[in-house]
């Protein structure tokens, strides 16, 4: 997985804030012409795509026209439908393949001209609207302006979240009244997200670069870094998720929570519905369904086949999707066939668990999903084998010690997500500890900002 060295400004968080007040004022000004009010927010989503990549805002803005065109001009003829919908799938999956793989190979075409950042999100959305117009989900289909600013919504067009095309398209087409409780809903989500990337992801991330970064590091020095990445992934994808929907929240607009506590799941499928919960529905309702549907009518309803091969089949697409290298292969693999796994536990549990067994298995999951994490972030399969087959435990002398402060640390920075978990199942004392949980958020961002900001983790995909 690419990484980055040192703190610097962001294009997916620093783009957003520069254009806000503008945006803002311009949308504001606007409201009571909705179409007018909808190009507003279509230009300044262009705009931002085109930021950093003007010929990635030109790809986008011919995939754009490209898919709203084939969808509206879909043959009636069930074959030559299904054969346009087929095309129209294979143009936009291709082009995210070539640009995706020249981009990883070629450092000028992904800042230049051919991998902009979200490519992957909005290549998601992309199909998403084709198989929807296809299946004829839409009541009144949307006109261009409505699918383009569906597409290129500035607050998630860099890392999602993923938004049903039919839901988000109500959305766009209501008129937008400026609201106060928009405002206050908005603001401390937008303080959260700062929160979490700036104090907790960013430190963290220059922890775990330098564990991942060791030739040889010991074993517990791995599940140590493991840990630490497990909560900078969440910190940085969950931060980014909360600035989206406070932006979003701006504008009038809902939009999905893709995070639910998923560190406390209790089995693997509970995890997928916790973490990154829109692209695990998309995932679910694109890939997972069609695909047992079709195992089934060919096994004549027998269930063996569909049951293994359609979610190791839908985590191998999940860490295609994630990237090119082998370590993301093996990382869909790993959770699928432990999905496979987690389905045959769960048909022979005969009761509820109690809360000894809840505990226990929330612990077993916690780790299942470490273990994967250490083969996400790993440079290659080889440099894991190589620490399993040839490096230490450190557990003693200085190895010891380096893993003492290396914990001590990841502990650190890690228990504000606690706290603020704690803030919020706190009942009726929640009214007073929220804002002072906020007040103490806002003093240590204050602090950790002046050392800049690092790339977004899902930016890279």
């Amino acid at each position: 997985m690419p990484v980055v060295d040192g703190m610097q400004p962001n294009l997916g968080l620093m783009s957003p804030l520069l254009a806000i007040p503008v945006v803002l004022l311009a949308y504001w000004a606007t409201l009571r012409r909705l179409r007018l009010n909808n190009l507003v927010l279509l230009v300044a989503g262009f705009w931002l795509y085109a930021w950093g990549s003007p010929v990635g805002g030109l790809l986008l803005f011919i995939l754009t026209l490209f898919n709203y065109y084939l969808a509206k001009y879909l043959p009636s003829s069930a074959q030559y439908r299904q054969v346009a919908l087929g095309f129209g799938l294979a143009v936009n999956i291709l082009v995210w393949i070539v640009c995706r793989n020249e981009s990883g190979q070629n450092a000028f075409l992904m800042a230049a001209a051919g991998f902009a950042p979200g490519m992957s999100f909005y290549m998601l959305r992309n199909v998403s609207y084709l198989v929807e117009q296809y299946r004829g989900e839409f009541h009144q289909p949307p006109d261009f302006v409505e699918y383009a600013l569906y597409v290129s919504f500035y607050p998630q067009i860099f890392s999602g979240p993923i938004e049903k095309p039919t839901l988000f398209i109500e959305q766009i087409r209501k008129p937008r009244l400026v609201n106060w409780r928009w405002i206050g809903n908005a603001f401390p989500l937008i303080l959260l997200g700062l929160f979490k990337k700036i104090t907790i992801a960013d430190n963290l991330g220059i922890i775990v670069e330098r564990i991942f970064r060791l030739d040889l590091p010991s074993r517990m020095l791995l599940a140590a870094g493991s840990l630490g990445f497990a909560f900078e992934i969440y910190a940085d994808f969950s931060g980014y998720t909360d600035l989206s929907r406070g932006f979003a929240g701006l504008l009038g607009f809902e939009t999905s929570q893709n995070f639910n506590q998923p560190y406390l799941a209790i089995s693997l499928q509970d995890f997928w519905q916790r973490w990154h919960m829109s692209l695990s529905r998309w995932l679910r309702d694109f890939v997972f369904f069609p695909l047992r549907r079709a195992l089934l009518k060919i096994t004549g309803w027998r269930r063996g086949l569909a049951d293994w091969a359609a979610p190791l089949v839908t985590m191998l697409v999940s860490g295609l999707w994630h990237g090119w290298g082998w370590t993301f292969m093996a990382w869909g693999f790993y959770h699928g066939l432990l999905l496979v796994l987690d389905q045959k536990v769960q048909r022979f549990r005969k009761r509820e668990l109690n809360p000894y067994q809840m505990c226990f298995q929330r612990g077993v999951t916690f780790m299942s999903v470490l273990v994967g994490w250490s083969i996400f972030r790993a440079p290659s399969l080889g440099w894991l084998m190589q620490i399993w087959m040839k490096g230490s435990w450190g557990l003693d002398g200085s190895q010891g010690i380096a893993l003492m402060a290396v914990m001590s640390l990841i502990m650190m920075y890690t228990l504000p997500l606690g706290l603020y978990a704690l803030v919020k199942a706190s009942g009726k004392a929640r009214v007073v500890l929220e804002p002072a949980f906020f007040a103490l958020a806002l003093t240590l961002l204050v602090i950790f900002a002046a050392s800049g900001m690092r790339d977004f983790v899902y930016m890279d995909f």
